[in-house]
């Protein structure tokens, strides 16, 4: 990311799971985000803007703030025609193994304006779609059939990654200077 600011959320189920599964204390969930769109945010959240609690207008009004934000914002699928660029998702694993220190990014790429000639949305609505299509297609086959309520990160992985690369989103690793597309299995 080039002038990208990283912010860090916690409301996603996924670090808690990871965190319990695995054992390990340290599972953290960050996105990027450009610095003007950091500024904009920043100047809702110091107007209040992004507040969830009713405020009365001054003329008697009872208004949700972060609602009337979201009402004044254009449709995002109105948007997708004119985005470009492109979106990167990954996990980035560093721990030990063998003794040695190791650091390993797991990543995806979509690109844009790709992603909505082949389904008229942008990149985040593709890297959000294609994983739970792969996902419901391995449940269908019964390929993944746990026969009760698991988390995607109990499941098999290799089945996942390798239906995701066939269905348009290929899965890439980065180990120091090598970066590569992951083998089909």
């Amino acid at each position: 990311m080039s002038s990208a600011t990283s912010i860090s959320h916690r409301g996603h189920d996924e670090v808690h799971s990871l965190s319990q599964l695995l054992g390990v204390p340290n599972v953290r969930f960050w996105m990027g985000f450009g610095d003007h769109y950091i500024n904009v945010f920043t100047v809702l959240k110091n107007l209040g803007l992004l507040s969830e609690q009713p405020v009365r207008t001054a003329e008697g009004l009872e208004v949700v703030p972060l609602k009337v934000v979201k009402a004044v914002l254009p449709d995002p699928s109105s948007l997708a025609p004119d985005y470009s660029g492109k979106t990167c998702i990954g996990d980035l694993v560093k721990g030990v193994k063998d003794g040695k220190p190791r650091e390993v990014f797991i990543y995806n790429v979509a690109d844009h304006k790709e992603a909505y000639e082949e389904v008229g949305s942008q990149g985040i609505s593709y890297t959000a779609g294609v994983p739970a299509v792969a996902a419901a297609m391995l449940i269908a086959t019964g390929e993944w059939d746990v026969k009760k309520m698991a988390n995607v990160e109990e499941l098999p992985p290799r089945p996942f990654l390798d239906l995701l690369g066939r269905i348009g989103l290929p899965t890439r690793i980065r180990e120091g200077e090598h970066d590569m597309e992951l083998p089909l299995a």
